[in-house]
């Protein structure tokens, strides 16, 4: 199984920078990493901002992902093979998702939209080096679907897309144990992915016992219909 390092960038002035405490890309390989997941880190209670976002458009999607394409292969130039993330939301902080929650899931978080997603991925697809190998949805709340954040036959046209030009696409949804899995989109929506890498997250949980929730969730994996990638992610 490849390993893939999460290596963050956040949004500055318009455009992007990179963290002084960030690994340099060229030296991940000897880390023993094989691929590279470039996202934005929010900071704390949202002090970066989200990815800029110009529109909802077509053209809007495509444009925000060529000014990123172009800052990643100018001012990073990755020495290995990376995904991309698709930003999800209009934007992503605490009281957005304090309203949804105690709306009882009504209030939605708004969200960039199909159009715009396909934007964003052609202009990824178009204006970057082969080393820009998949993407990557942001969005890890695992109930996006079921909960009317996203609907399924976006995430099916943007995964039809992506693998058509034979790249990854990757989701890493939350599955602590205090989770109830069956309840979740992570079955409904695998098909769609490359690889969908659980996350423990024991800080949310309501255990530090490794071994009781890789039971969990393995049983959970077994149900699962053929042919869906299911992984976990040890961090």
């Amino acid at each position: 199984m490849a390993k893939y390092a999460l290596w963050y960038f956040k949004p500055e002035y318009g455009n992007y920078a990179t963290f002084d405490t960030n690994v340099p890309v060229s030296r991940l390989a000897d880390l023993g990493f094989d691929y590279i997941i470039v996202l934005h880190a929010l900071g704390k209670d949202g002090e970066y901002g989200q990815v800029p976002m110009s529109g909802y458009s077509y053209e809007d999607g495509y444009n925000d992902a060529r000014q990123l394409a172009q800052w990643l292969e100018q001012e990073v130039n990755p020495d290995l093979p990376y995904l991309v993330e698709i930003p999800v939301l209009v934007k992503d902080d605490k009281e957005q998702w304090e309203l949804f929650k105690n709306s009882n899931y009504t209030i939605k978080p708004a969200v960039r939209g199909i159009d715009y997603w396909k934007g964003w991925v052609d202009g990824i697809y178009t204006n970057t080096g082969g080393l820009q190998r998949g993407f990557y949805w942001n969005l890890e709340f695992p109930w996006q679907v079921v909960r009317g954040i996203v609907y399924e036959n976006d995430i099916s046209a943007l995964s039809s897309k992506i693998m058509g030009w034979g790249e990854e696409f990757i989701w890493i949804p939350p599955a602590h144990e205090g989770i109830n899995l069956e309840h979740t989109d992570i079955k409904r929506l695998s098909k769609y992915f490359t690889y969908v890498f659980a996350q423990p997250n024991y800080y949310q949980g309501e255990t530090t016992d490794f071994k009781k929730w890789f039971n969990i969730f393995k049983s959970f994996k077994k149900r699962a219909p053929l042919g869906q990638s299911f992984h976990r992610n040890g961090v």
